[in-house]
């Protein structure tokens, strides 16, 4: 098996060369992005800083820092969290825009199940908060492919695995946790419950397979539907960033909910924040299983489903921290609307 120091470069090639190498067309590098010519393809500052490069939906050649990659004995593998950097702040100027594309092509991978490329390079690893940017010093173009062997929908994080003689997709993660392909199970629009095939992963395979949609605008609906992204900001604006019933302030358990379900939603409800409640976990869980929902004055309607025992427990029930505006009140319309329907069942 091929050893990771075995993989070190050594050499300073032009990342259009080895992109080439990697089987993706170059020819866009020739020009800006009015469509005139450039003087010097190579050094094109559309592509040359990017860390990932990709053609249609199915070909990726990935930027990986050989130092920030390990292996474990079952093969050479790369982990990171991208999402995690941005929400912390550690990533800003043109490199969000570069993360973010990151980000959203190891999604599209591991959805697709494709192999993809990966560039190695060395030298200089910029630090959080460091003035100082990173300088390559060296790259190499792994011969083998590689795979996304996981991806956490929930917190962003990621693991890359390279093949060898055979695909490695089920080898333990360097933390020891199953790692075949899959995704963090999320309840459906009836609460529901089923891993690998979650409706999460249908409904982001679906915007990656959209034919009339722009790319920032297939962005936005995917980090919408994994509760991230501009649709999660408007709420935590609108709300104050506090629970829309409770008034709790701690982000890590605020849920950006949909009030009409993403499934049943066209794409401007989908990000239309007026289609949404900004709900701590909790309340969330009931708001998506219809097991609550609210009149057009904010007061809760609970189900006789939830027990009194379980309303004590839960302090239900509760108002909204304020009046609905028209807007939000039509959207809560049509959840009270599916919540009484299933009241009479």
């Amino acid at each position: 098996m091929t050893t990771l120091q075995e993989l070190k470069p050594r050499a300073k090639q032009n990342i259009i060369e080895l992109v080439e190498a990697s089987g993706l067309d170059v020819t866009p590098w020739a020009f800006t992005k009015a469509g005139k010519p450039v003087e010097n393809p190579a050094s094109n500052g559309r592509f040359c800083y990017d860390w990932v490069f990709t053609e249609r939906t199915d070909k990726f050649t990935f930027c990986l820092w050989h130092n920030e990659c390990g292996e474990d004995g079952q093969s050479i593998y790369y982990k990171g969290n991208v999402r995690a950097d941005l929400q912390r702040g550690e990533v800003e100027g043109p490199r969000r825009n570069r993360a973010d594309a990151f980000d959203t092509a190891v999604q599209r991978a591991f959805f697709r199940k494709v192999p993809v490329r990966v560039v190695f390079v060395d030298g200089y690893t910029r630090q959080a908060r460091d003035d100082a940017a990173s300088k390559v010093g060296t790259r190499l173009l792994d011969p083998n492919s590689w795979r996304i062997a996981s991806y956490n929908y929930d917190t962003g994080e990621f693991v890359f695995r390279r093949l060898d003689d055979e695909a490695v997709l089920s080898a333990p993660t360097p933390s020891g946790q199953s790692e075949a392909l899959h995704t963090s199970a999320a309840p459906s629009d009836d609460g529901s419950q089923d891993g690998a095939t979650s409706d999460l992963a249908k409904d982001i395979a679906d915007i990656y397979t959209h034919p009339h949609l722009q790319e920032t605008e297939r962005q936005a609906l995917v980090q919408a539907r994994i509760g991230q992204g501009e649709f999660r900001r408007q709420l935590m604006d609108t709300w104050d960033g506090r629970c829309a019933v409770t008034g709790c302030d701690l982000a890590e358990i605020l849920r950006a909910s949909h009030c009409n379900p993403w499934s049943k939603s066209t794409d401007e409800e989908r990000l239309n924040p007026a289609n949404g409640l900004l709900l701590t976990a909790n309340i969330d869980a009931l708001f998506d299983r219809y097991l609550i929902s609210f009149e057009d004055d904010g007061e809760m309607l609970v189900s006789p489903r939830v027990s009194e025992h379980h309303k004590k427990l839960l302090s239900l029930p509760d108002r909204l921290r304020r009046l609905p505006t028209e807007e939000e009140r039509n959207f809560l319309r049509r959840h009270r609307a599916v919540f009484l329907s299933l009241q009479a069942t």
